[in-house]
């Protein structure tokens, strides 16, 4: 009997996965008690992923303005009470720069931004709850903006190493510290009655529950620009005396450690920068440095060409610095700044 061999060949190929749908077309068949909980997810998920703070490491300037050093409160040695403290603290606060993000609900529809506004009084009460120990808890804690429809955090000073952030003085409110301070004048030795205090804009502590990296005052110089010190040679002397002539006060030594000058012109000189448009600096050469009290020198570490500033720049900051005859301003460096 013949005896027949069949075989069969099966080939198993997977069946092409399909991308996924941009969309769900069903959405609005769902129900309501059921729409409402995707909505509340994913504004819980548009919360989580957003990390400004650790992804921004930028240098931001916050302009200085006259009521952070109003006479009223300048003058005099500050309380001890711990009430009249926290008060002058707000007095002489300094505008936050304020990361934001579109919450994109409140432009989908009705359902959408009831659902947004609803997780927004929720989380927000949150947030601020958790920063009831700050003197301003909506100076360092996340808040929604409801006009603009935007998440905001604040940037708190000394959280972004290696962060320089950078204290903007504008020429018309270096006339008017001018006009409440005083400016030095040879032969006079007593500082004037009132001190600018301001390394007190950022000594007191802004939040209480997140604690900054380094002593936030350590890190902010003065930034100026190179007009101010075309038209005024002395501004230099100024911001030492303005800051105590070098006195110690309760272990701190109020005076400018350093000055940064910004050699490029900048839109109306400066005088309507604000914080929140994101001004930052780069660095140029040379850079002038006094080691204990000792002479001046200057160092450039990168020789290239674009690296140096113009010899116009360079004469005009190093005659202000020959006029400084005391040894408490440690560096001068020059900047280019701009709007990011």
């Amino acid at each position: 009997m013949a005896s027949y061999r069949i075989e069969i060949s099966i080939t198993l190929q997977a069946a092409p996965r399909k991308s996924p749908r941009a969309s769900f077309a069903r959405f609005p068949n769902l129900p309501w008690e059921l729409r409402d909980l995707i909505w509340l997810f994913s504004l819980d998920e548009l919360a989580l992923s957003w990390k400004p703070r650790e992804l921004d490491s930028r240098d931001i300037l916050y302009p200085l303005k006259q009521r952070n050093w109003q006479p009223r409160d300048a003058t005099g040695p500050m309380s001890d009470r711990e009430e009249d403290i926290i008060e002058e603290a707000k007095e002489r606060q300094l505008p936050l720069y304020q990361y934001r993000r579109r919450i994109p609900h409140f432009g989908v529809n009705r359902e959408a931004r009831a659902a947004a506004s609803r997780w927004a009084s929720k989380q927000e009460a949150g947030w601020l709850a958790a920063h009831q120990g700050c003197a301003d808890p909506r100076r360092c804690a996340r808040t929604v903006d409801r006009d603009r429809q935007m998440l905001l955090q604040p940037r708190l000073p000394g959280f972004c190493m290696p962060v320089v952030d950078g204290l903007f003085l504008s020429e018309s409110e270096y006339e008017r510290c001018c006009n409440v301070l005083g400016r030095d004048r040879p032969g006079e030795q007593d500082p004037p009655a009132v001190n600018w205090k301001r390394n007190l804009l950022w000594n007191q502590p802004v939040c209480k529950k997140n604690r900054p990296i380094v002593p936030p005052h350590a890190w902010a110089p003065l930034v100026v620009t190179l007009a101010l010190l075309r038209r005024d040679p002395n501004a230099l002397r100024n911001f030492v005396l303005w800051d105590g002539g070098g006195q110690w006060n309760g272990g701190i030594l109020e005076w400018t450690r350093a000055v940064v000058v910004i050699v490029n012109d900048l839109p109306h000189h400066g005088e309507r920068m604000t914080v929140q448009q994101g001004w930052t600096m780069r660095f140029h050469q040379p850079t002038w440095k006094r080691v204990d009290t000792g002479p001046w020198r200057s160092e450039c570490r990168d020789t290239s060409e674009s690296a140096q500033i113009d010899p116009e720049a360079r004469g005009v900051i190093e005659h202000a610095i020959s006029q400084l005859d005391q040894h408490l301003l440690q560096m001068v460096v020059p900047a280019y700044a701009y709007q990011v």
